[in-house]
């Protein structure tokens, strides 16, 4: 119900602040070659462990730790792709560029 589940947050800390604390430990965990599910649940254990005096939403947690992961993997795959662009393309010389010059010689 999202009702309740928007009335029960204000009873525990507010994870955002923490968000480049988990996006660190993430990228850190992302370094084993792991699977997705099981770096996001040692993210969790890693920031609730570190956190102990702090109680934390569980759901809002993982949501942000979700919403963490997606710009892990965009930044990944942009970075890939990027990579993947730079290669594919042919240099051309500089005779065959000159030749589509309005005034080149």
């Amino acid at each position: 119900n999202y009702y309740h589940n928007t009335w029960s947050k204000q009873f525990y800390e507010n994870a955002e602040p923490f968000k480049q604390q988990i996006f660190e430990t993430m990228c850190s965990l992302l370094e084993k070659n792991a699977p997705k599910q099981s770096i996001i649940q040692q993210t969790k254990e890693a920031f609730c462990n570190q956190h102990k005096d702090i109680e934390f939403h569980q759901g809002y947690l993982l949501q942000l730790i979700y919403r963490v992961s997606y710009q892990i993997s965009n930044k990944i795959n942009r970075n890939k792709l990027k990579l993947r662009v730079a290669e594919q393309q042919p240099e051309k010389k500089e005779d065959d560029f000159k030749k589509y010059l309005k005034y080149g010689k």
